[in-house]
């Protein structure tokens, strides 16, 4: 049930590309309370001996011929990690609730996050704790280019398009006076 945290939150990224814009703020705030809502039916319905150990969830083979499997696998440790994920998730999208430039990709970009980080945390296979791995990294990466950070170090605040000032490395150059340098429309 618990791996359910992995769909739900993907399948609500799909989602959020269908609907307008106006209810992407929260389609992502039921998405992440779901998810969160999972982690906590499953933290109370997994006996505490059986945390002790790695319980598997799901094991089909992947890739076969590789040896690679989706092994989804939970364990104490593996289901704290679910509940932070959660809160943080839920916390998250409320206080990014002021977004207002382009809000279906930047929620779409955050619940592709969100639900490598489910995946992380509970896959037992090595490659597949790349891959989630990799999708969130790469995936967060790419949503910070959507929202960047200007050459200079300021923080680029995409609500209100400003900068906020940070260090400047000496090597870095000076960016546009009054927008951020990097903000795509």
């Amino acid at each position: 049930m618990i791996a359910w945290t992995i769909y739900l939150t993907f399948a609500g990224a799909v989602v959020l590309l269908v609907f307008p814009d106006v209810l992407a703020r929260w389609i992502a705030l039921l998405t992440a309370i779901a998810g969160f809502v999972l982690g906590i039916v499953a933290f109370v319905r997994t006996p505490v001996a059986d945390l002790a150990h790695f319980m598997t969830i799901v094991s089909v083979p992947w890739v076969p011929p590789l040896g690679m499997n989706y092994h989804l696998a939970v364990d104490g440790v593996s289901l704290t990690m679910v509940l932070v994920t959660g809160i943080s998730a839920v916390s998250t999208v409320l206080f990014s609730w002021d977004v207002d430039h382009r809000q279906r990709e930047f929620f779409f970009w955050l619940l592709l996050v969100v639900g490598g980080c489910y995946g992380v945390f509970l896959s037992a296979d090595l490659f597949l704790l790349f891959a989630f791995w990799c999708n969130s990294t790469l995936v967060r990466s790419f949503n910070h280019g959507h929202f960047p950070c200007c050459s200079s170090g300021s923080l680029c605040l995409p609500a209100s398009g400003r900068c906020i000032p940070g260090r400047r490395r000496a090597t870095s150059p000076r960016p546009p006076q009054g927008r951020c340098c990097l903000l795509v429309s």
